[in-house]
């Protein structure tokens, strides 16, 4: 599995702007095809709901911060992130896929491969 890691976060006091324009960028990559290796997933480090989480002071349970996980996911856009319980790990849509500590989870049922065309 191939997958391509975006290391980049807008600073907090940028407002909106630079979070949907930070975010509108790691949506771009998974719609390149990378020479030789086709249209990629991508993961955020730092996920795309922690910018809020650090601006706004939202819990986990919070619809903005749902939101941004799911949207990001169905645009092909993950997040790679620290979890104290189970180390390194890859999610999407919010949900982990895989861990550092417990390898595959929801991963085995889901495909990299790209969407395309209408649902």
């Amino acid at each position: 599995m191939t997958f391509g890691v975006e290391f980049k976060l807008p600073p907090a006091e940028a407002g909106t702007h630079a979070y949907t324009g930070w975010l509108a960028q790691a949506v771009d990559y998974p719609h390149v095809d990378w020479k030789g290796l086709g249209r990629l997933k991508i993961l955020t480090c730092p996920g795309p709901a922690l910018w809020l989480d650090r601006i706004q002071q939202y819990s986990q349970a919070d619809s903005a911060v749902s939101l941004a996980r799911r949207l990001s996911g169905q645009l092909g856009v993950g997040e790679l992130v620290l979890r104290w319980t189970h180390g390194l790990t890859i999610a999407f849509n919010g949900e982990q896929v895989w861990s550092e500590r417990y390898g595959v989870v929801r991963g085995r049922t889901w495909t990299m491969a790209p969407r395309v065309g209408s649902r």
